[in-house]
């Protein structure tokens, strides 16, 4: 029996785009403000918004490695 699902493959450059994508919409609503103060609490290091949004970008690249290897 052929398998007759069409699953979307989606690459390392789409995935960083979608989570730099949730990034700047979370943003909009002052996320970034936390996230940088949450760090800079639990790490004692300071985080600007290009490391926001670094982190986010890294988030998406290791989420598509945990995806390729399931």
């Amino acid at each position: 029996m052929e398998n007759t699902y069409k699953f979307k493959k989606v690459g390392v450059k789409e995935l960083m785009l979608e989570f730099l994508l949730v990034a700047l919409i979370l943003s909009f609503f002052g996320f970034h403000k936390v996230f940088i103060v949450g760090i800079k609490e639990l790490l004692n290091k300071e985080v600007t918004k290009t490391s926001y949004y670094l982190i986010f970008a890294l988030i998406g690249v290791l989420y598509d490695f945990i995806k390729l290897f399931k």
